[in-house]
């Protein structure tokens, strides 16, 4: 998985060329408009059409399930994950030094790795902004629109 980060010092601007972000909102609004009417709902068809559009199956079913969680239509998250555009993330404060680990046994539930947390947690985060952007706006379409022209957003590689 590769991510473009728009750190302390990077251009806030949209990124020119394949698979910048400008080129990225406009995929998302296009795939906006595919399924904005689309009263779709059922988790094959829609993981279908998300492997479809490049996302691997097993993130079109957790776009899919992410979505659902966060009270949004389905379809928008399948359609943000294959798009590739996130919410830039919180930055979480750096572990103190020396910390231990918990001294948990082997047996107990791990979290899973990094990457994978960090992918959920961004399209949590962007399905909320989608979510707050569907309540404000009267259709799907401007909602996106509206999304589109947020600040934070980057590439992500779901």
């Amino acid at each position: 998985m590769t991510t473009h980060h728009g750190g302390a010092g990077s251009d806030p601007g949209p990124e020119v060329g394949p698979g910048g972000l400008g080129e990225r909102l406009s995929r998302l609004l296009g795939m906006a408009d595919a399924v904005c009417g689309d009263d779709e709902q059922r988790r094959e068809p829609l993981v279908e059409r998300g492997a479809a559009h490049g996302l691997s199956r097993p993130m079109a079913e957790r776009a899919y399930d992410l979505a659902v969680e966060e009270l949004v239509p389905p379809a928008y998250g399948i359609a943000v994950a294959a798009a590739g555009i996130s919410v830039q993330p919180l930055e979480s404060p750096e572990p103190d030094v020396g910390a231990t680990s918990s001294g948990e046994p082997d047996w107990v539930d791990k979290p899973p790795p990094p990457d994978d947390a960090d992918a959920e947690r961004r399209l949590r985060q962007t399905l909320r902004r989608v979510r707050s952007h569907l309540a404000d706006a009267p259709t799907p379409g401007e909602a996106f629109s509206a999304l589109a022209r947020e600040p934070d957003l980057e590439t992500f590689d779901y």
